[in-house]
């Protein structure tokens, strides 16, 4: 037991490096309710008494598990919905309520988030991205001396596939070798990784393990068998005693010696798994090792039980130098498969278990690209769970997508028997931890006032949850405001309600208050919906009033005028108004009655703090009371054009204006007008598969040239089939290569090549994968694999071979056309434009790039940089009908818009109809209707 505390220190200081102890979540302070009830404006709605607040429960019990749905090349898919996932428990269908995918890579950039408010008055998940945690163990037990330097010096691949954001760690079992905490200096692990050294012993001098295993077990026949080879019966009585007994003093070293190292190892993964418990959100962890072996059946799943309640994916690079000499033996073993299977099941069985897979390499890099790729995004997705599922037992539940070509990765253990947390319990924890929850968007802004009853500061929150058509169902928020010196001054937990109207544009919008002494603190929010999306952000709270002369006044809040009438003002986070007037309210407080009776306000926008005011009116102020006076008012927006503005409420005494509260404000543009074009890829014209382009001569010889790189010819007659292929005639490969033939790479090759130009494109794709067996780095077979993927309608399987060869450094004009219009007809317009451009780049005299390059630009909506590329290539190729449309398409539905070019699109549009193109029609319609319409 005390040779594991090293890797157990290593897993709770994993742990401990990034968990945050909050009070909140044990003292009183972190109850239902503020922790003084606040005293609300007239004008602005406070939250609900404590005495009427919901009790804590959830309306729907839902299990989120994580899920990588990948492909062929361990890319994350996109796009999959709840419908598209079937799960079962037990055997038994569970019903799925949500499927949300998660980007983990900053190369593929998010939705732009709302561009940052000054002074820090509004604060987002949105746009944030977290750094993956990934830990990755290097079981030194169960790797041999001299064995595995390859493997750990390929896990560079790995790190160098990271964000800087990431926070990677490095556990060796049992402890003693080197150990880095999570660090975002991926060179610290780089480092540690080149001191690494392995420990096991797996044989002994005369024994391997599977005869160590047959001799510990006494299994018959096998054992006196290999006791008469080891000590055979032409020895004398005594020294063959000698002999047996040294051989079972061996076997049983070696079993204890393996048993220990098993032991050891198994109990540092679970104490591993128990310390990631700790941090929220997804982690991965990556086991190098040579085998993992469990004695105790239930073993196994206890340790991915805990991975699952840690949300560990797991994944094994499982060192494979099975039949190399072996450093401690002066012989190789006789029974290296039997010791492989006994070394490496429970490995296998462990990845099964959890959300993860195992991976065998001597010293390639591939392993460790594709666990790069595989974590860079996943699904949360949320089922329903029946009775049953939490009767504290463990269950097995089965995840499937069923589409073709894809792997799912999702435990197959999850421990439902735990209690159900109560969004409270849940709310609290995501409070706590450092690390900001992305799953649900949040934004927030917060408004001081003064509450009237304590004398203390009001602080209002106000805080957007979720995007358009987030439901309120089962929403609920939770907020702590934390001081300076760490300690929680009030917080607040609120069920939002299922009467809050859900918006099919817009978030859920939610209001809360509380009161604290004057004083800078900082806001933690946290929300978590019915699915058991979570999103946590921070924000800065200044929790003073403005001294304005003889006046405190509260923060200037801006919104729209009510719906209805009486009804109050409502601050939102972030003003912004699409009508005809902004209303402000503040609050004036003084101990001078006679300077409260004479103060005036009124409220003004301008471009900025200091400008003139573009509109302006006054304020009404309420009567005096209790030190306290309320200003409403409302400015015309009929003569302001859209765009970000500062609303201003100047204070006056006497008629002299003594200061000002002031608050960002955008005036939204009118609904009616024009929405940009956008283009569907799917709908572009010019971009269906021609499987003639890889027939042209060019391409057939340079793959041929490419086979002859490989050696002579396996056969006379593929030496007779590449010269006629050479001649153009492969029409004639298949008659010529017969079966009979001894399989080879150039057999199979030149075989799919006349199958391909026969149109015979499943016998043609069978060939170029057998070509691919016996040499797999052979481009061509990939590229043409791709191509008769893609003229069978396979566009995903094309894009995955033609990714793989740009991989090999078989990049080429044609290939580069290829891959970007098949990902265009996929409709990966983002991935698309990065080939183009790459290639356009490339080949800048290959004009074919330009004209593709501007269609992607215009699937993407992009159509001020598609526009110049079309155009250009419109005007030197006058015929090309496609292109002509695309430009006249565009530029008839941008008619009327801001900078709309009229006479452009006539001269484009009667250039179509001269070139007679297949719409001309349709065409024509379209410049009577300019011709028509006023210049």
């Amino acid at each position: 037991m005390t040779r594991i505390r090293p890797a157990r220190r290593a897993a709770l200081a994993i742990a401990c490096a990034l968990s945050l102890t909050l009070a909140a979540a044990s003292s009183p302070a972190a109850t239902h309710g503020d922790a003084a009830s606040p005293s609300p404006s007239p004008s602005v709605p406070g939250p609900a008494e404590p005495s009427k607040r919901p009790v804590f429960t959830s309306d729907v019990d839902v299990v989120a598990v994580d899920v990588n749905v990948v492909d062929k090349q361990g890319r994350p898919i996109r796009g999959l919905g709840a419908e598209d996932f079937t799960i079962t428990v037990d055997g038994t269908p569970r019903r799925v309520v949500s499927a949300d995918f998660l980007s983990q890579a900053t190369e593929e950039e998010a939705a732009p988030a709302p561009p940052p408010s000054p002074d820090r008055l509004v604060s987002t998940n949105e746009g944030i991205r977290r750094g993956r945690i990934i830990v990755i163990v290097v079981d030194q037990g169960n790797i041999r001396p001299g064995v595995g330097r390859h493997a750990l010096r390929a896990a560079d691949r790995l790190l160098d596939a990271l964000n800087p954001q990431d926070q990677v760690a490095l556990v060796t079992m049992p402890g003693g070798g080197p150990q880095v905490e999570l660090t975002s200096e991926h060179a610290r692990v780089r480092d540690a990784l080149k001191r690494i050294v392995g420990r096991a012993q797996y044989t002994g001098p005369r024994l391997s393990l599977a005869q160590a295993q047959a001799l510990d077990e006494k299994r018959g026949y096998e054992v006196q068998d290999l006791l008469n080879r080891l000590c055979p019966e032409s020895l004398t009585k005594q020294e063959r005693e000698v002999c047996l007994s040294d051989v079972e003093g061996e076997a049983f070293s070696v079993m204890a010696n393996f048993r220990h190292q098993s032991d050891v190892s198994m109990k540092g993964l679970g104490a591993l798994m128990q310390g990631l418990r700790q941090i929220e959100g997804p982690k991965t962890v990556v086991l190098i090792t040579e085998g993992l072996r469990s004695e105790r059946i239930d073993e196994l799943r206890t340790v991915a039980n805990a991975a699952a309640a840690a949300r560990v994916a797991f994944f094994g690079i499982h060192i494979d130098e099975t039949g190399l000499p072996d450093p401690s033996r002066s012989e190789a073993s006789p029974t290296v498969l039997e010791d492989s299977s006994i070394t490496t099941s429970d490995l296998y069985r462990l990845a099964t278990l959890t959300r993860g897979a195992v991976f065998g390499t001597v010293g390639s890099a591939a392993p460790f690209e594709r666990i790069a790729r595989e974590i860079s995004g996943y699904y949360l997705v949320g089922f329903e769970p029946q009775g049953s599922d939490r009767d504290g037992k463990d269950h097995v539940v089965d995840v499937k997508v069923p589409r073709p070509g894809l792997t799912v990765r999702a435990r197959r253990a999850l421990p439902m028997g735990a209690p159900k947390l109560e969004q409270k319990e849940l709310l609290a924890s995501t409070i706590r931890n450092p690390q900001a929850a992305l799953e649900l968007p949040l934004r927030v802004t917060t408004y001081s006032s003064r509450d009237a009853a304590s004398g203390k500061v009001r602080v209002i929150v106000s805080a957007e949850v979720g995007k358009g058509g987030t439901s309120p169902a089962g929403l609920a928020v939770g907020f702590a405001l934390v001081d300076d010196k760490g300690k929680v001054a009030a917080s607040s937990y609120e069920r939002v309600g299922d009467d809050v109207a859900a918006t099919a544009d817009g978030p859920v919008r939610y209001l809360g208050s509380t009161s604290v002494d004057p004083g800078r603190y900082v806001l933690k929010l946290a929300a978590i919906d019915a699915r058991g999306r979570r999103g946590s952000v921070e924000h800065p709270v200044r929790a003073t009033l403005t001294t304005i002369g003889p006046f405190e006044v509260s923060d200037l809040v801006v919104a729209p005028p009510p719906r209805t009438a009486g009804a109050s003002l409502r601050p939102g986070v972030e003003t912004a108004i699409d009508a005809g007037a902004a209303v402000g309210l503040v609050d004036l407080h003084g101990e001078d009655p006679g300077a409260l009776r004479s103060a005036t306000v009124s409220f003004e926008l301008a471009v900025d703090e200091v400008g003139p005011a573009l509109v302006s009116a006054p304020a009404r102020l309420s009567e005096a009371a209790n030190g306290r006076r309320s200003a409403q008012g409302a400015v015309s927006l009929s003569l302001v054009p859209p765009g970000r503005y500062v609303a201003r409420a100047v204070v006056s005494v006497g008629g002299r204006p003594m200061g000002q509260v002031t608050r960002p404000v955008v005036v939204a543009p009118s609904r009616a007008g024009a929405a940009p074009t956008t283009f569907a890829a799917a709908g572009l014209p010019g971009l269906q598969f021609d499987r003639r382009a890889l027939l042209a001569p060019p391409v057939v010889m340079d793959a041929l040239d490419n086979l002859a790189v490989g050696g002579p010819p396996s056969s006379p007659s593929v030496a007779r089939a590449a010269d006629e292929a050479r001649q153009g005639h492969l029409d004639k490969l298949t008659d010529l290569l017969r079966a009979g033939e001894k399989p080879a790479a150039d057999l199979a090759f030149l075989r799919g090549l006349g199958l391909y130009a026969r149109g015979e494109m499943a016998g043609a794709a069978d060939q170029f994968r057998a070509s691919l067996r016996l040499r797999p780095d052979f481009a061509p077979a990939t590229i043409y694999l791709g191509a008769a993927s893609a003229a069978m309608g396979r566009d995903q399987d094309a894009v995955g071979a033609w990714n793989t060869a740009m991989l090999e450094e078989a990049r080429s004009p044609v290939l580069s056309l290829l891959l970007g219009d098949a990902l265009l007809r996929r409709g990966e317009v983002d991935s698309a434009v990065d080939i183009l451009k790459e290639a356009h780049a490339s080949w800048p005299t290959e004009e074919r790039f330009r004209q593709r390059l501007g269609l992607a630009y215009l699937a993407g909506g992009r159509t001020s940089e598609a526009l110049p590329l079309l155009t250009a290539y419109a005007d030197a190729h006058p015929s090309d009908t496609d292109t002509l449309f695309a430009i006249v398409r565009l530029l008839y539905e941008a008619r009327g818009a801001p900078g709309a070019d009229r006479e452009r699109f006539l001269r484009y549009a009667r250039a179509y109809v001269a070139a007679t193109g297949p719409q001309q029609a349709l065409v024509a319609q379209w410049i009577k209707a300019a011709e028509s319409a006023k210049p």
